[in-house]
């Protein structure tokens, strides 16, 4: 069956065909996502090396330095400004991270309405912005539930993070739904679905390794990657809907399976 969420060459081929139709405005919407992170990359980069430099500073030499400048000033200075700039450090890394969050969700965001034929505007993917917190308290509590899971070892971080997949996505489709209520609609979804995406994610080695070399190449292989999860998210959503117009809680969960992901 075309919907049945093992047939990856559906969901690649219909990528593919979405992207001949929509490829320009794709393109544009990804080097935006792509170039601002690789600004803030290079920033953050240059930071880091002068972060580190005074981090490893000799602050006799500091000293030294203030003398000439400002006529003796203590030693002390320079400590303070090294503990200055290492809150700065972090406060910019952590700045980083969080625009590069909202920016990919601003991706998969525009991309989810490109693979269903609406039109919109490249600078869509800064919509993640409008509601910032929503979009990394969903982002914090996943990477939180992902490492507990590495606590577990690899295998049960491997089924939180494939359960937790459709999340962003339930996001999007259901603003009035909580960021809870999204996560466990993902887990339902995905029960007994996530070696199938991951499969899918496997078939896209090739252009992950492309990307290592050559960063650019993302401009294509991120809106090809987005747009076959899609698919594969609609392959899901489609028996989801038809099951209940809205997910059922308990206190505990789920009313089935409440302990497992």
């Amino acid at each position: 069956m075309a919907s049945s969420t093992s047939n990856h060459q559906y969901f690649k081929a219909r990528a593919k065909e979405t992207m001949r139709s929509f490829g320009s405005d794709l393109y544009v919407a990804a080097l935006i996502v792509i170039g601002v992170a690789m600004l803030l990359d290079k920033l953050g980069s240059g930071f880091k090396i002068t972060f580190e430099n005074v981090q490893h500073m000799d602050f006799n030499d500091m000293r030294h330095l203030f003398d000439s400048l400002w006529n003796k000033v203590t030693g002390g200075i320079g400590a303070a400004t090294a503990g200055i700039l290492m809150v700065w450090g972090i406060l910019f890394s952590l700045a980083v991270s969080c625009v590069s969050v909202l920016l990919e969700y601003g991706l998969i965001d525009y991309t989810l309405r490109v693979h269903r034929g609406e039109i919109g505007h490249p600078q869509n993917v800064l919509i993640g912005f409008n509601t910032p917190f929503r979009v990394l308290g969903a982002h914090l509590l996943c990477q939180v539930l992902t490492w507990l899971g590495v606590l577990c070892l690899f295998f049960p971080a491997f089924i939180v993070a494939y359960s937790l997949r459709m999340t962003e996505r339930l996001l999007i489709d259901h603003p009035e739904w909580s960021v809870w209520t999204c996560m466990k609609e993902s887990r339902r979804m995905m029960r007994g679905h996530k070696f199938d995406l991951f499969c899918l994610d496997l078939s896209f080695i090739g252009w992950g390794l492309l990307e290592g070399f050559f960063k650019p190449i993302a401009i294509y292989s991120m809106p090809f990657r987005y747009l076959a999860v899609h698919g594969f998210y609609e392959a899901l959503e489609r028996p989801a809907q038809k099951e209940e117009a809205a997910p059922t809680y308990t206190d505990g969960g789920f009313e089935e399976d409440s302990n497992v992901w």
